[in-house]
């Protein structure tokens, strides 16, 4: 039984998994690189869905993606020593 059925489930596209990534990185000299490697994929996806005239909920959550990046970041700068932001 096993594999049976598992055509039928969607894997979880490139640019969920780089932001999952990133916003479970806990190693700060890892952070900044992965942030951008996961905005880089949610851009070309973005790019993609406007081409062809596609997005729904799609778009909605990599709108969401790149707000809680862009959050992720400020709270990262803010950590960082000597940072006067």
């Amino acid at each position: 039984m096993i594999g049976v059925g598992s055509e039928n489930i969607p894997s979880k596209p490139e640019w969920r998994r780089l932001f999952e990534a990133a916003v479970l990185e806990i190693d700060q000299t890892q952070l900044a690189q992965k942030i951008e490697a996961a905005r880089a994929a949610i851009d070309a996806r973005v790019r993609e869905l406007t081409q062809n005239g596609l997005g729904g909920t799609e778009e909605y959550a990599l709108r969401d993606a790149l707000l809680a990046l862009n959050d992720l970041q400020a709270i990262t700068l803010r950590k960082v020593p000597g940072n006067s932001h």
